[in-house]
């Protein structure tokens, strides 16, 4: 399971590059279904819109700089995915709890699902036209 944690705790050192406030700047912290799902909401939104991912997905935010992260679970379901919950605290001293299904791919460990308390999932949301 280190190698699981490596990746999630990667994640937030990728998600504050310049491409921050496009998530699919970070596709590869995410499975190929989901990847689909955030260029399909893109295409539906047309040239020019946001669309509705009008937020990061990894901070359930705006900015994701100066969040400070922490893990509070990493659960094994089994061989090939795993349940992490973290906490998340914002420069305003905020914090929120988000939950990530990860699951293991040819490619790793990626993000099959993000839930937090105002997004049951965001595979569901996304998947919704």
């Amino acid at each position: 399971m280190q190698q699981a944690k490596d990746f999630l705790l990667g994640i937030y050192s990728w998600d504050t590059n310049a491409d921050a406030d496009d998530p699919l700047g970070d596709s590869k912290a995410y499975t190929a279904p989901l990847v689909k799902l955030m260029h399909e909401d893109k295409r539906r939104a047309g040239k020019g819109n946001v669309g509705k991912l009008d937020f990061d997905p990894l901070c359930s935010c705006q900015d994701p700089s100066n969040v400070k992260y922490e893990i509070l679970t990493l659960t094994k379901r089994n061989e090939i995915s795993a349940q992490v919950h973290m906490r998340l605290v914002y420069p305003n001293q905020t914090s929120s709890l988000i939950n990530f299904d990860l699951k293991w791919t040819t490619q790793g460990w990626r993000i099959a699902d993000i839930h937090t308390k105002t997004m049951r999932s965001l595979y569901e949301f996304l998947s919704k036209p």
